[in-house]
């Protein structure tokens, strides 16, 4: 990955000037905090290690501490426990957009490498005209487990980019014939590009592929989102949701290791916050293995794992029990990867579904009081499609 600049001759040429810095006090082991900096020549100022270096470099440094620690800040734990934040979106101009669209493809495509999409909305501001009108770019990762930090450099590539192309660019519309749009565009390939005034009716491209959409092969979702028929199939043969809400049509399913066991059983004991309730003990088992082609190594063994989850027995936590058996069901509540509190890979972990492990606590330590628990559970299973239906009904 490589940050980059446009010089003079508006040619681009990489940044090799990014600086990260990492404070010692953020993590519980210094020592093997060293390990990771001393390959990359990180220089020490009190407390703090100052790495500089490539784009490339630095992300990769991100990633390997990432990896490797969980910070220590406060409230740390009680994040985990939150959905992840919505992806953030760039306000950019229409006119300008569409310049970098027709006459830098080949930027564009390396700044989103082939990880990520550009999703381009209309932006509501009812104060702007025509040649104020905006639109948001969210740059959104293709497959749901990437880490979120890289689509914040890919965005962060992309401003960059654009900054540089909006504060060089007067855009002017000018009325011309067939022959002399020719001849100009011949002459001064760079400078003249298609306006929104000889685009009149055409429809938003496609979010994929950042193409015109044809009528005839247009696909539109319940969401109201539309996209290349051919594009949209592609996208659901992967996983079927809306590439740009993340709506999900159809049954999903992950990639839970075969084999596991769901057990529940109650108490007569409460959790705090409930206690005029009893309390829900879920088991969850899965054994150790061989990684499949949808795991991260396939081929190479995955340690198992036994996890013990809390619910309220309340006529809302029996409604989550069910959601949890259909996602458990579904293979979306367990995955094969890194464990973010051991580090160790090849292990069977949480999948964005998170879970009580513990009955005191609160939020900080995964158990309870946690009075928005409940509701935040059902919003991530949710996203995965697994949502109440009124003829669902209780097997336990």
């Amino acid at each position: 990955m490589e940050r980059c600049r446009l010089d003079g001759s508006g040619e681009v040429v990489p940044i090799t000037d990014v600086t990260a810095i990492i404070n010692e006090a953020d993590y519980r082991d210094s020592a093997r905090l060293l390990t990771v900096l001393q390959s990359h020549r990180a220089v020490k100022a009190g407390r703090c290690y100052r790495v500089e270096g490539t784009w490339e470099r630095i992300d990769d440094l991100s990633v390997q501490l990432s990896a490797a620690f969980q910070p220590e800040a406060p409230g740390s734990r009680q994040r985990s426990e939150e959905p992840p934040a919505p992806l953030a979106s760039v306000s950019v101009s229409a006119s300008v957009m569409r310049y970098i669209q027709q006459k830098c493809p080949d930027e564009l495509h390396r700044i989103a490498g082939s990880r990520f999409f550009m999703d381009l909305q209309p932006e509501v501001r009812p104060e702007a005209g025509e040649d104020g009108r905006t639109l948001l770019l969210t740059f959104r990762p293709r497959n749901p487990t990437e880490p979120r930090h890289r689509a914040a450099f890919v965005r962060q590539r992309f401003v960059t980019f654009y900054q540089k192309t909006a504060s060089n660019l007067a855009v002017t519309d000018v009325p011309l014939s067939s022959s002399h749009k020719q001849d100009l565009q011949r002459r001064f390939p760079q400078l003249l590009f298609e306006s929104s005034a000889g685009r009149e009716g055409e429809e938003e491209p496609c979010p994929i592929c950042l193409e015109s959409v044809d009528p005839t092969r247009r696909t539109t979702l319940e969401c109201k989102h539309s996209f290349c028929a051919g594009c949209l199939g592609r996208a659901f043969l992967q996983k079927p949701v809306c590439p740009t809400c993340g709506r999900v049509y159809g049954v999903l399913r992950g990639t839970q290791p075969e084999g596991g066991r769901m057990e529940v059983s109650r108490t007569h004991s409460s959790l705090p916050g409930y206690e005029q309730y009893g309390t829900i003990v879920i088991r969850y088992s899965i054994p150790s293995g061989i990684q499949q082609e949808e795991h991260p190594s396939p081929g190479e063994p995955y340690s198992g794992a036994s996890r013990r989850a809390f619910l309220p027995d309340c006529p809302e936590g029996r409604r989550v029990l069910r959601l949890l058996r259909k996602a458990f069901d579904q293979r979306l509540v367990f995955t094969v990867g890194q464990s973010t509190s051991t580090s160790r890979k090849n292990t069977v972990t949480w999948n964005d579904v998170h879970h009580k492990t513990s009955v005191h606590g609160g939020p900080t330590h995964y158990g309870y009081p946690d009075p928005d628990y409940l509701r935040r559970v059902e919003e991530e299973l949710a996203a995965k499609g697994i949502r109440t239906s009124l003829s669902t009904r209780s097997n336990f």
